[in-house]
């Protein structure tokens, strides 16, 4: 009698922590509420792991709108509290940065989708930011590299988005930071920055 009494003690002690568990992450997962409908939306979306508002945040950080401004400065401070809180939880750092560069047509996208497709098939998250040359007249990317990594970019365990450099030196964008923060917020272990490099980059944007 007093080991069955003890049993049902114990399950129902289990069945509160995995409630108080459930409630716990759900509010670690709503700590954030901003009174901007989009910024909470994207997020959500973000924390979720969903990559459509993985790239509307990219898109919001790549703005140079001065309201879309304001509202990637909110997305980005929320999201930086929160991998805070993941750090400390897990007490050590679970993202690895690689980056590559090298002149076009060097074998980058080969290499990396070849990478990538090797980190996926082990349960990794793969983050590509290629920063491409921009075009003088529309001032987005012109290489594109998305469209030559065609199996990584439907592996539905990557990212992979081409940003133009808009005239930055160094072979970055003036967003790649922002957009890495972005896909640690979004799950993604593995960020890959490719880029053709300052010299190369200048010479292609003339």
């Amino acid at each position: 009698m007093l080991q069955c009494h003890y049993h049902c003690c114990r399950q129902l002690l289990t069945v509160r922590s995995f409630k108080i568990n459930c409630w716990a992450a759900a509010v670690i997962m709503r700590s954030f509420t901003s009174n901007d409908r989009k910024v909470q939306r994207i997020y959500d979306c973000i924390i979720g792991g969903k990559r459509h508002g993985l790239a509307e945040g990219i898109t919001l950080v790549e703005s140079t709108h001065s309201k879309k401004k304001k509202q990637a400065q909110e997305l980005l401070t929320a999201v930086l509290a929160k991998l805070k809180v993941r750090e400390d939880n897990a007490r050590r750092t679970n993202t690895f940065r690689i980056g590559l560069t090298g002149p076009p047509g060097a074998g980058k996208s080969t290499l990396i989708e070849a990478l990538g497709k090797h980190l996926t098939a082990k349960d990794h998250k793969v983050a590509v930011l290629a920063v491409d040359p921009s075009s003088s007249l529309t001032g987005g990317s012109l290489l594109g590299d998305k469209t030559r990594m065609h199996e990584l970019s439907r592996d539905p365990n990557a990212f992979i988005r081409a940003s133009p450099s808009c005239g930055s030196l160094g072979g970055v964008a003036r967003n790649t930071n922002d957009a890495v923060v972005l896909c640690e917020g979004a799950g993604y272990d593995t960020i890959i920055i490719e880029t053709i490099g300052k010299h190369f980059l200048f010479e292609a944007e003339i």
